[in-house]
């Protein structure tokens, strides 16, 4: 585990991004995994100084339910809000992205009681969790179906803040892998009788042990990030109830749990304002984990047809590029196309319009009541 970066950042800072995707959606958890492979260059800044440390910026990748609806976020820095949303694009070219206000510092209602818990690994950073390679169902099903029993009154915030690891993180592991391999039991007493040009022979390694030492030379060939892994609950049960709500989302996170390997436990349980603000703020904990891209693919990524779980924010259409041949409403068209609409796709308006040569012609509008057709009509 790593310790706590000192300096606290603020909300402000970044923006919030809802990520919504359609029913159809058949982009599995290895497209977040190529997602998080090319978002881990855009995140180092390198510093000019000799002995300064490169600097490494932080998104948070975040599922909350409010008011029974369950929505997948995004908090990224302004700076590089374009960079990501096109990562994100080109694993998921039907997403649909949008601006939202951060729902976590929105008061609209005064919930009693707000409880915030903050999970860690049960072994070794070096040691992997079960990822979704060894699952025959998608495991975001299970931590959904917990989210979609809650009710109008309560929230639940689930919050995965990222970093790159230390360009050395594999040396830890590469050093835990060679005590385990070349680990032998001594004693006082056999260390003076033993002479010392005899040459020690390595024990033979037990099956568990096997398993952690190749666990971890495989979770180490991989791209890593740090992770800080927290989790909200905000609502009007009294604290015992809301423990066991909280304690029901953190029983989903058991599923990455192995015997012999890694996995996730609880941490505590606060209701300290201060913890509430290091969600706000995206901050990492006073420890972080390491996990690589494969680990952290299996803990968040878009939900895909496999997932049947109710109140998920769908996109409710797909969205297109314009075609080539779109009249465009700009200034050296302005004397040949009327103007008529805007086309937003992926977060750039296009402006359109009629041709002077069309508006000659017969013109059939199409469209349910309230659309706009005689507003149309007027404009033109």
């Amino acid at each position: 585990m790593i310790g706590r970066n000192k300096q606290m950042g603020t909300s402000s800072d970044g923006v919030v991004l809802l990520l919504q995707v359609p029913r159809t959606n058949d982009k599995k958890e290895l497209a977040a995994e190529q997602m998080f492979a090319s978002l881990h260059g855009l995140l180092i800044e390198q510093r000019l100084g000799m002995f300064q440390a490169n600097l490494r910026k932080r998104l948070s990748f975040e599922i909350a339910v409010r008011a029974k609806r369950i929505g997948f976020y995004v908090w990224v820095p302004h700076d590089l809000k374009s960079f990501v949303e096109e990562q994100i694009y080109a694993q998921y070219p039907m997403v649909q992205i949008s601006e939202v206000p951060d729902y976590s510092t929105e008061e609209a209602q005064n919930f009693p009681t707000t409880l915030v818990s903050e999970l860690k690994f049960i072994a070794n950073d070096a040691l992997p969790i079960k990822t979704f390679q060894s699952f025959e169902v998608d495991p975001l099903a299970a931590i959904t179906a917990a989210l979609a029993k809650f009710e109008d009154q309560e929230e639940a915030w689930l919050q995965l803040v990222v970093r790159p690891a230390l360009d050395n993180w594999h040396k830890k592991s590469e050093a835990y892998v060679s005590n385990l391999r070349n680990k032998q039991p001594k004693t006082t007493l056999s260390s003076l009788v033993a002479p010392p040009e005899k040459k020690e022979v390595a024990p033979k390694l037990t099956d568990y042990e096997q398993s952690r030492a190749g666990g971890a030379e495989e979770k180490s060939q991989k791209i890593a990030y740090e992770i800080t892994l927290r989790i909200v609950y905000r609502g009007n049960l009294p604290e015992p109830q809301a423990k066991l709500r909280l304690q029901a989302i953190v029983a989903t996170y058991k599923q990455f749990n192995t015997t012999y390997l890694n996995g996730f436990e609880q941490r505590r349980v606060s209701n300290d304002p201060t913890d509430l603000d290091m969600y706000r703020a995206r901050e990492f904990g006073k420890t972080s984990l390491v996990c690589n891209i494969e680990e952290i693919a299996t803990l968040y990524h878009l939900p895909h047809t496999n997932v049947e779980t109710p109140f998920i924010l769908w996109a409710s259409a797909q969205t297109a590029e314009p075609p080539a041949n779109l009249p465009l409403a700009n200034h050296e068209n302005q004397q040949t196309v009327s103007p008529m609409g805007v086309t937003n796709f992926r977060g750039h308006n296009t402006a359109f319009g009629l041709t002077r040569t069309d508006r000659g012609r017969h013109l059939y509008i199409i469209g349910q009541t309230g659309v706009g057709k005689s507003a149309l009509l007027e404009l033109l």
